[in-house]
């Protein structure tokens, strides 16, 4: 019986991440602080989707939807408050591991209503990258840089490599 519910779970979750249409979110105006905030929950939808899906770099629904949260983000954040000097070291600048980190920095930010640290936003953006690159259905690769930092984030060294 658990395994019967696990399943039927399991069924649905992949029907609804499959069904998705981000189509809607081209015309989405993100021009002030308004309209950002406004699109919160629609970034959240992408958001979601993107971290569920397993990757696939010709999935159209992907490409909108990472297109519209990096357009939010650099709305929100700026052009380069994200995608810092260290975290294109990191991800070596693979377009990506960029949009991923993009994605889950996002992703937190809008959960967390804005009152996470900068430091911990970066943590759970580098984690959410790295598990999603240690899952072998996704077929993208971890940098040397990704797995070195891995080792650091579970030594609780963050902070020291981030200022380095």
């Amino acid at each position: 019986m658990k395994y019967l519910i696990i399943t039927l779970v399991a069924s649905m979750m992949t029907l609804v991440v499959y069904s998705q249409d981000f189509s809607y979110v081209k015309e989405i105006e993100l021009n002030d602080i308004n309209q950002l905030n406004s699109a919160e929950e629609d970034v959240l939808e992408c958001c979601y989707y993107l971290v569920a899906a397993r990757y696939n770099k010709n999935d159209n629904q992907r490409i909108i939807a990472t297109d519209f949260v990096n357009k939010w983000a650099k709305g929100r954040f700026g052009d380069e408050a994200i995608l810092n000097t260290k975290v294109k070291e990191v991800t070596e600048e693979r377009q990506e591991l960029n949009d991923l980190f993009v994605t889950y920095y996002t992703l937190r930010f809008i959960e967390n209503e804005g009152d996470m640290e900068e430091e911990e936003l970066m943590q759970a953006a580098f984690t959410g990258v790295i598990s999603f690159c240690e899952n072998p259905v996704n077929k993208i690769k971890l940098t040397k840089e990704l797995k070195g930092l891995k080792q650091v984030i579970e030594d609780g060294a963050l902070s020291a490599y981030l200022q380095e």
